[in-house]
Formats: C-alpha cells, structure tokens, sequence
C-alpha cells in the first residue's frame, strides 16, 4: 500500500469529523471487500511455506485463505523476508497473520507482535496530531506556516494544508545529494534540515501534488510550538496512549526493545545484493518517519473506542 496518500485521509477525516480515526486507517479494495489494512514490511527474501499468526474474530464472510495465500503468493514475487498484516473490517479484528523471518540469519518468525520502522507511515500520525489540534481550535489548516515557524523556507507562502496534502513544492530533503551517506556521517536536527529544504518551490503552492517529507517536518514543529510539548512527547500520550499502543515506540529506542524485524535492501540503485539497510537515526526521520511499531497496534487505530 503506497504511503503518499496522507492528502485523501486528511480530507476524508476533515470532512467527517473525526480527525483521528480517519488518518489511522488505510482504506484498499481487494479480495472482493472493503477493509482496512494495517501493514508493515521488513524487505528481503521470504522463506517458502512460513506463516505464523493467527486470525482474531474472524468474520464468516471473511476470505482467509484467499487472503493468506495471496499475500504469500506477493511475497515470493517481491521477495521479502517477512510480513505482518491485519485487516479491520467493520470495527473488528477479523484477520491477524505474519508470514516469513524478522531477520533472514535467525529465522525467527514473524507474527503480530514483531516490531517494524513504519517509516513514511509516521506521516499518518503526524497529521492525527494536527487536525486533533484544529479540532481544540487551536490552529486552522488555512493558517500560514510563518504563524508558528517563521524562518522555514516560503513559509509565508505556504498553509498548514498544503503541508498536510503535499501541495506545497518544497524540495524534499530526502533527495539531497549523498543523503545516505550524510545519516551516517552526522546527527540531524531539525535546523539542518531546514537549510536542506532551501531553494525555489517546484511550483505554485496548491496548485499540484508531489511527495516531499519536508512538509511532515514542519508540520512536526508546527505541533511543538502549539502544544507546548515535544512531537514525541506529544504522540505518545495524545496518540498512543489512547489507543493503547503499547508496543508502539521510535527508532532511537528501538535497541532497548524486543522482537525488531530487520530491514533489508538492494541500495540505492536497486540492483545491488541484499544487504541490512543502513540505520537512519530518529534525528533525520523524526515526524516524517521515526515510528516504530506493531501490526497489532497499528490495527489498534480501526477499532471503536480507540
């Protein structure tokens, strides 16, 4: 499931109301129904014949092993170590499953409870904390980015929407020349970043879409000055705590728990050997990439109450 689709999720959630819920939950038609699919991915080979989960409340009508086999049958094609999915069908859990390996060296199975880097899915909570803030009207979507972070760049060009449907035009930092190299090589901040994202808008603001992290960043610090707290701070007790993700963290932290599956990669060319991804630290991902979680919590968002 493409992770560039935060803009449809905000405006669905504006439109309804219900800001939280709406940008949590990944709507996708398949297997002939309606579900919401929380999904998380660790990149590599996947071992033949391995599944290990389970399927929770499980609907009468619910396709199980269409399901099962479907995903298994993707995971060969695309060649991926392992694999978590639940599917939330109508406020219930009605299918929990992992497939393949966390680390293709350990061979430990994936299951529910194996923690994965989200990556550009943190994107959905970032914007659940912005629009839980317009909600205690405590910023409007149409208010300047100059109102709360005065020296990012075109940000009296830019409004709090624009960021959070990437209609803005800002460079996305991410392209920098040798920005795998520079993760390595040195701690990011939020001001490094800034200075990244200078230069000329690649268009009119709102006048088109592209993918740009850049905007999750500054709607990252929009939520600090607001709130008064750090976006860490900020998702966990707003965020997580409500919807009891209690498996949910970030990737600073992610030495300190059990169950990480590995991330793997072919480079940046995709035509290399698989290898272990490099580590990015949370102080280049932050708002834009820096969660850390669960297929079941993830799953957490769909469910009434949460």
């Amino acid at each position: 499931m493409p992770d560039d689709r935060l803009d449809l999720y905000a405006a669905r959630a504006e439109k309804r109301g219900s800001s939280t819920d709406a940008c949590f939950v990944k709507i996708m038609q398949s297997y002939s129904v309606r579900v919401a699919l929380a999904l998380s991915i660790s990149s590599a080979m996947l071992l033949p014949g391995w599944a290990s989960g389970h399927v929770a409340r499980r609907a009468s009508t619910f396709p199980t092993r269409r399901v099962t086999a479907t995903v298994g049958q993707r995971l060969v094609l695309t060649h991926a170590v392992g694999i978590a999915v639940a599917v939330v069908e109508h406020g219930r859990v009605v299918y929990a499953h992992g497939f393949g390996a966390r680390n293709r060296h350990s061979n430990t199975p994936v299951d529910v409870a194996t923690r994965f880097e989200i990556g550009s899915d943190t994107k959905q909570f970032t914007a659940a904390a912005v629009l839980q803030l317009k909600e205690q009207g405590r910023l409007s979507l149409d208010d300047r980015l100059a109102k709360y972070v005065p020296n990012f760049p075109h940000a009296d060009e830019l409004t709090l929407r624009e960021l959070l449907y990437q209609t803005t035009g800002l460079f996305n930092y991410v392209d920098t020349n040798h920005m795998v190299q520079i993760t390595q090589t040195s701690t990011g901040s939020f001001e490094k970043i800034e200075r990244m994202a200078a230069g000329p808008l690649h268009f009119t603001p709102g006048s088109r879409w592209e993918y740009s992290n850049t905007n999750y960043i500054a709607l990252g610090r929009v939520i600090e000055i607001v709130s008064g707290e750090s976006y860490d701070s900020y998702i966990r007790q707003h965020l997580f705590a409500p919807a009891e993700m209690d498996q949910t963290t970030t990737i600073d932290r992610e030495q300190h728990v059990a169950d990480m599956a590995t991330g793997y990669w072919h480079g940046m060319r995709k035509t290399g050997p698989l290898i272990v991804a490099p580590e990015i630290g949370a102080s280049w991902t932050w708002s834009a990439g820096e969660i850390v979680s669960t297929v079941g919590d993830l799953a957490k968002r769909g469910l009434p109450g949460s």
